[in-house]
């Protein structure tokens, strides 16, 4: 005889294999979407990461060249710096070369007359070195005089050379004459 229950328990039984096999065909088909997911997630991030090493290595290389224009700028700036320093102390006593002028102008006796004016920087002073030929000693000695009590530019004058001699020309005899005056108060170089 056959046994009723045994044909229940074996349709229970396909049953359950059939939804074991079903689950575990839903399980590998579950894991190979997951792996394809992560596989797209895992290709994503590796393009995201090249392209974001390519894009900053082009910046880095655009500061790099951005960085070394700012460094030859500032190089050439450290360079004229001195040379503005000094052109602007010039400009800014440029008046005061011209008082000097005006000065010696007012000052020097028609017996007087220069034959060069010349300036030089000494220990970080402006000395000018007025040559010329006078009528005698003591009308260059005047000068010299009236250098130091008619300005208020020209510190102690000096005389550095004093010489007589007869004029080719005229026959006269004449002074030649040097005097060196240190300038109180201007900025410069030798001009």
């Amino acid at each position: 005889m056959i046994n009723i229950n045994l044909i229940a328990e074996r349709r229970a039984r396909r049953q359950r294999e059939v939804t074991i096999l079903r689950m575990s065909t839903l399980g590998v088909v579950l894991i190979v979407f997951i792996m394809v997911v992560l596989n797209l997630a895992w290709w994503k991030l590796t393009v995201d990461t090249a392209h974001t090493l390519t894009m900053t290595e082009q910046t880095l290389t655009e500061r790099r060249v951005e960085r070394d224009a700012f460094r030859a700028l500032k190089a050439d700036v450290e360079e004229k710096r001195e040379i503005v320093t000094l052109l602007g102390q010039v400009r800014v006593s440029e008046s005061a070369w011209m008082i000097i002028l005006a000065d010696i102008s007012r000052v020097i006796s028609p017996d007087v007359v220069l034959a060069s004016f010349t300036t030089e920087t000494k220990n970080d002073a402006i000395w000018l070195r007025l040559t010329g030929r006078a009528r005698d000693f003591k009308t260059a000695g005047s000068f010299m005089e009236s250098l130091r009590v008619g300005t208020r530019w020209a510190k102690t004058p000096t005389l550095g050379g004093l010489t007589s001699g007869e004029n080719r020309d005229t026959g006269v005899t004449q002074a030649t004459f040097e005097i060196r005056v240190p300038v109180e108060g201007l900025y410069g170089g030798e001009f």
